[in-house]
């Protein structure tokens, strides 16, 4: 299933790994990482993960065929996808905030079913043409020292929880978190050849801004320049080196500021990642896609340089709606100031393109 993609389309993501948080864990759960890909998913038993890894890779394969016949149009049209990002390997085990484990050298330990699938399922993905991607924090998974193994596992405090690493006087550990990223990207890249990472909760309480330092993400993509990161929260001073989340609610149409793109111009990150939500809709009866003038503007964007999310597990209006943004844009001439993923680099040596794991 061999496509070539133009570097110009929607960016997809799949395989959310999700529980209802606001239901604890039964204890005896035969899905306990709440992987909701196929129905009465039961790892308890071979036979069991045997069927895990079939339903999965089907459900991916599914996905992949979406992103290239519908979104793509056999692979050619400008909404052909750039990749496809799994949100949530490890699954969702515990709720928020530790929900996300976000550290794919952990998936042997904390979720084995989903290890013993994973190259095959990232190996249909590439396979197609598509570049891959995940999850990363910027936290360490480490034991809560608060837990009482006398407890219920499915009961607060949990074995586990999310640090972020501080120096002593509360400001973040830049180095070691930049290292820690570095790391885990490393893995990811090394194992399954993943150039796209959303890197969740980039918060860091109780540091001075309550974010990331921009520092770390200039560490990293001084360690990593072929990959991309697209951190859920970020500042302006990190927008020449990541492509932040940009969770368009209400269906505002925002993407990155003027003076961004000004500043960091076409040899940056000089991006976002636009997330337009089912249900993030004007008011009225119409659906998202008939909307023109709403149409009208996320082209614009993207003729800016800004990417849009789908989701490719199942046709809905959003992606109707991205799909006929980027036909507006293939209208257009593609506009002068639209930045392909594969350019957006810091390097000029090298295309993203050409980067193998």
């Amino acid at each position: 299933m061999a496509c070539q993609t133009a570097g110009r389309g929607a960016i997809s993501i799949g395989l959310r790994g999700q529980l209802p948080l606001h239901e604890p864990l039964p204890q005896d759960c035969p899905n306990p990482r709440g992987y909701n890909f196929a129905p009465d998913i039961n790892v308890t038993s071979s036979a069991g993960i045997m069927q895990f890894k079939a339903d999965l890779l089907a459900y991916v394969n599914r996905s992949v065929e979406y992103c290239i016949e519908y979104m793509g149009d056999g692979g050619s049209g400008p909404a052909a996808c750039q990749g496809i990002l799994v949100w949530s390997l490890e699954g969702q085990q515990y709720p928020q905030d530790i929900s996300y484990v976000g550290d794919p050298r952990l998936l042997a330990a904390h979720a084995p079913e989903m290890d013993a699938a994973a190259d095959d399922m990232f190996r249909l993905i590439t396979g197609a043409g598509l570049r891959c991607g995940m999850t990363l924090r910027p936290q360490q998974w480490t034991q809560n020292p608060e837990w009482n193994p006398q407890m219920p596992p499915d009961r607060p405090p949990f074995r586990y929880t999310q640090r972020n690493l501080l120096h002593p006087d509360n400001t973040s550990d830049i180095a070691g978190t930049s290292a820690l990223l570095v790391a885990k990207a490393s893995y990811a890249y090394k194992r399954w050849g993943c150039t796209m990472f959303y890197v969740d909760t980039t918060v860091c309480d109780p540091c001075p801004g309550h974010t990331i330092p921009a520092e770390v993400w200039y560490n990293v993509h001084a360690a990593m320049p072929h990959c991309v990161l697209f951190p859920e929260e970020s500042t302006f001073a990190s927008r020449a080196v990541v492509a932040p989340l940009q969770n368009n609610w209400g269906g505002s149409a925002i993407a990155t500021p003027y003076a961004a793109t000004a500043l960091y111009g076409r040899d940056a990150w000089s991006f976002g990642l636009m997330q337009f939500p089912p249900g993030g809709t004007p008011a009225g009866s119409q659906p998202v896609f008939a909307n023109h003038s709403l149409l009208e503007e996320y082209s614009a964007l993207v003729r800016r340089g800004d990417s849009m999310l789908v989701d490719p597990w199942y046709n809905n209006t959003v992606n109707v709606f991205v799909k006929r943004a980027y036909e507006l844009v293939q209208a257009a001439g593609g506009g002068g100031s639209w930045v392909p993923l594969q350019a957006a680099r810091l390097d000029h040596d090298q295309t993203f393109n050409s980067v193998k794991p």
